[in-house]
């Protein structure tokens, strides 16, 4: 049954991507990539978030709860939540092809992107051992990637009462030494 939920969620990705193209090349009408709240832009986040969580550590209760107030279109039942992010969080992509998608998606809405990196740390941040290094490493490189600065970062660091550790205090002493 996992195995099949990971294929689903793959194929229905790439189901929305292709009709997306399909669409475009038959004259149909076009679907406007920028709009960020699209589906392929909730599964590319919902697969981003799932594979972030689960690079931070252990997951609990705490965790999912505050992963289902901040992913958009999250189902209702329990049980499904969980088979989705479990399908999410094993599709073949990594983080940074979702990370790349969702950069894309909204370069014109970059109000949006802070906002969802904001929500990954403070979904980060509710596991059981907050944000650990390799979390805060993920963060910065998912930082570079979006375009948001190492004083940005580490603003929303303190914002949410997380400890930068050393991967965020290195690259801001890079930022610094580079002035």
């Amino acid at each position: 049954m996992f195995d099949t939920l990971t294929t689903v969620l793959g194929y229905a990705f790439l189901f929305f991507m292709a009709l997306g193209f399909l669409l475009q090349i038959l004259g149909g009408e076009e679907i406007d990539r920028d709009v960020p709240y699209a589906i392929d832009a909730q599964l590319a986040y919902r697969v981003l978030c799932a594979k972030l969580l689960q690079l931070n550590g252990r997951l609990d209760a705490d965790t999912y709860e505050v992963h289902q107030k901040f992913t958009p279109d999250e189902p209702e039942t329990s049980e499904l939540r969980g088979s989705l992010r479990d399908a999410a969080a094993t599709t073949p992509l990594g983080w940074q092809r979702s990370a790349r998608d969702l950069a894309y998606r909204f370069k014109r809405f970059p109000d949006t992107l802070l906002d969802r990196f904001e929500h990954l740390i403070i979904q980060m941040n509710a596991s059981p051992d907050g944000v650990t290094v390799s979390g805060q490493a993920a963060l910065v490189e998912l930082a570079r990637l979006w375009g948001i600065g190492p004083n940005k970062t580490l603003e929303i660091f303190v914002e949410w009462r997380v400890q930068p550790l050393q991967p965020v205090l290195a690259w801001q002493d890079t930022a610094r030494s580079k002035r």
